[in-house]
């Protein structure tokens, strides 16, 4: 049996994390998250007292996220991360490697607590079903993949059996952070339905006349050579 989860970095990290194998979070007043207590209550506690103006109803939540990230996930459990600088899907192993590096000179962009990731994959976000998308547009930073695991797992050629999901899993929101995750699925769904669109739709030289046009709606001139 195998655990799937689910790993979200903003979009200012670029491929900093497939270039050198893990992933990372953030969170950083908290300090080095190995050293703490390896249970909920004291993630819960140490979470309020470093962030004091965080809603009582967040602190269940990115607490589970951080003991999770700390304590659960095992050396060979699968990992998926969907990349939103060059939406691209990529899927790899942790590695059971866990690190801290703290970056104190810019806390807004500090994601100090590092997990190995040997990467074995990655692939458009066209390969996979509309329904897998959404399940991956989770709103926390790291989740269970639960419905759709065997269809990334597929892709790769990996083990189809998964690991049953606890009834922990089920955290509650608050409206704004349900609100911010609705929005964002409206957001890549439009973008994942006109791509394949494109894809489906237009020729190779049909798209060309395409971005031409889209190019003159931006104020640029643009000719569209002749077939080759």
């Amino acid at each position: 049996m195998t655990k799937v989860w689910g790993v979200h970095m903003p979009e200012w990290v670029g491929d900093d994390p497939i270039e050198h194998s893990y992933v990372y979070i953030g969170w950083p007043r908290l300090g080095d998250i190995l050293k703490l207590p390896a249970n909920r209550e004291a993630f819960k506690l140490s979470l309020a007292e470093a962030y004091p103006e965080k809603k009582a109803g967040a602190i269940p939540v990115d607490a589970g996220t951080l003991f999770r990230f700390a304590h659960e996930i095992e050396n060979g459990d699968w990992i998926v991360f969907p990349s939103k600088h060059n939406r691209m899907v990529n899927i790899g192993q942790a590695t059971g490697k866990r690190w801290y590096q703290p970056e104190p000179e810019n806390e807004d962009d500090d994601l100090p607590n590092c997990l190995g990731v040997k990467w074995l994959g990655h692939f458009p976000r066209s390969d996979f079903s509309q329904a897998a998308l959404n399940e991956i547009g989770s709103f926390i930073t790291l989740f269970r993949v639960r419905e759709h695991a065997g269809e990334f797992l597929k892709t790769i050629g990996g083990r189809k059996s998964v690991e049953p999901i606890d009834g922990d899993e089920a955290l509650p929101v608050s409206d704004d952070v349900a609100s911010q995750t609705a929005s964002q699925l409206a957001e890549e769904n439009a973008q994942d339905f006109i791509i394949r669109r494109l894809h489906t739709t237009l020729s190779g030289y049909e798209f060309e006349h395409f971005t031409a046009h889209l190019m003159e709606c931006l104020g640029y001139t643009a000719r569209v050579s002749e077939k080759s």
